[in-house]
């Protein structure tokens, strides 16, 4: 956290939440709405399920969510290969077109530290390359998905779905860019302290890295979440040289200024209205 006095920092903090207060917090778990105690103990046990499950796939020292690997230990879940339907016959429609498997990607290593003290963030490239004597028919050009706080660029190639983001895009010949930043996950630099100033600065490496890879074309972000938030402070501070290598900038979730709006607020009030059981707990005890 940061308070500033006519842009100076006259402060600065990290919240932290130790297991002793976690576990106080969880005591203070209430359910509400539920006609007899059957349905409160009943959404009790249901949130407390869930809960402990996000904390454990979040929290657990052991990676025991999914994998790509074809001999993958019991208990991970195998993740459906890349797939995706191309037009590039005349004549053909693309929904006629038969399924191929996405080639293995392009990984990139951009590293974002200071002189000897290395910070490595990951750019994974998915790129059309056409069968030798086809053309692709439309060349869309390069796209960096930038994701969120606390996630991974796995947000955008879900398997679980019938067609992710990455596929989609794919199949409509753009040069398909995802980062793991600072914030994502998988890389360790997460797991160090930091600003929302260090995340706009890394974009000020990672973005002539991957204009460069590409033959200099400029380049069409969708950056999502705290994602977009350091993205557009980046770009706000360079909009010149930074700026001259952005074709396009889509801002998901949230922009420059985060606010809630009323259709927000009034989806929250709505959600503690509503007439079926739920559980929640109380940061104020």
């Amino acid at each position: 956290m940061r308070l500033l006095k006519d842009k100076t920092p006259t402060a600065l903090g990290v919240l932290k939440i130790t297991p002793a207060n976690l576990a106080k917090q969880l005591t203070t778990f209430k359910t509400i709405n539920a006609t007899n105690l059957g349905e409160k103990a009943e959404a009790m046990v249901l949130f407390s399920n869930f809960f402990a499950k996000e904390l454990w796939d979040v929290y657990s020292p052991f990676k025991m969510h999914y994998s790509n690997e074809p001999n993958a230990p019991p208990g991970v879940r195998q993740k459906r290969a890349l797939r995706a339907q191309m037009t590039v016959l005349p004549g053909v429609d693309h929904f006629d077109s038969p399924f191929h498997l996405l080639p293995p990607p392009e990984v990139h290593y951009v590293d974002v530290g200071a002189p000897g003290a290395p910070v490595l963030l990951r750019l994974t490239r998915y790129r059309y390359v056409p069968p030798k004597g086809q053309v692709v028919p439309a060349d869309n050009g390069p796209i960096l998905l930038v994701h969120g706080l606390a996630m991974t660029s796995e947000m955008f190639k879900n398997d679980m779905i019938e067609k992710n983001f990455v596929e989609y895009l794919y199949e409509r010949y753009f040069d398909v860019w995802l980062l793991d930043s600072r914030i994502s996950i998988d890389m360790a630099a997460s797991r160090t302290e930091f600003t929302m100033d260090v995340l706009a600065d890394d974009f000020k490496k990672i973005i002539p890295k991957v204009y460069d890879l590409v033959g200099k074309k400029k380049l069409k972000v969708l950056a999502h979440c705290v994602g977009a938030l350091s993205f557009n402070l980046a770009l706000l501070s360079d909009p010149v040289d930074f700026g001259g290598k952005i074709e396009l900038l889509i801002n998901s979730g949230v922009a420059l200024f985060p606010e809630v709006t009323t259709t927000s607020m009034l989806i929250k009030n709505e959600a503690y209205s509503n007439p079926f059981p739920l559980s929640f707990f109380s940061p104020s005890k």
